[in-house]
């Protein structure tokens, strides 16, 4: 009969696995083009149903930073952000296009100013995120420079039909003089795009 202790431990396993896989894939899925980077932190993932979902690096990119606070963070994700903005004007990706991203590092507020609506997770998303807690620990901790945990309750769904945010180039331009210039001037941001893969 199996014991909880047993289950717990087959969960634990079956998550640790699943981390270290996309860890080592990273670069794999970078050359067959199921990552496309935008910049060097930001990249898109095409789904079914024309939704593209919107990642801010793997573990993989993060252990490729040589500096990782909320602060290059938030730039890199402006970065992203301001050049995903360019994609859709230019027609590289479609404004009907369902763009969508599981995040907890940002607050509904903010996440609204920038031009998404949120949701709750659905039981899918649920499992995936669970997937990825161990991850996230670790990123979180790593930007925040100490242990810490995130809370199930702040995690939250962003999504937005991409053409909407063109109403939004302004604020990321404005956002992006204001941090990732700001930053690559005292030299704490590469100026490269592209993924951190070697």
């Amino acid at each position: 009969m199996t014991t909880t202790f047993e289950v717990l431990v087959w969960a634990l396993t079956l998550i640790i696995f699943y981390r270290l896989g996309r860890y080592f894939t990273t670069p794999l899925f970078i050359r067959l083009g199921w990552y496309q980077y935008i910049t060097r932190m930001f990249f898109i993932q095409a789904m079914p149903g024309d939704i593209v979902e919107l990642h801010l690096g793997t573990t993989y990119d993060f252990f490729k930073l040589k500096n990782v606070n909320s602060k290059i963070l938030f730039a890199h994700l402006v970065d992203g952000m301001q050049h995903l903005c360019e994609q859709i004007a230019d027609g590289r990706i479609a404004r009907t296009t369902t763009l969508k991203a599981t995040t907890y590092f940002l607050d509904a507020q903010t996440l609204h100013r920038f031009g998404f609506k949120t949701r709750k997770l659905n039981p899918l998303e649920h499992f995936m995120f669970a997937l990825n807690y161990l991850e996230l620990i670790l990123l979180l901790s790593l930007s925040k420079g100490a242990l810490r945990r995130p809370k199930m309750r702040d995690v939250k769904i962003a999504y937005c039909q991409a053409g909407d945010l063109l109403a939004y180039r302004e604020l990321y331009l404005r956002l992006h003089q204001n941090t990732v210039l700001s930053l690559r001037h005292t030299a704490r941001l590469p100026v490269d795009e592209g993924p951190a893969v070697s």
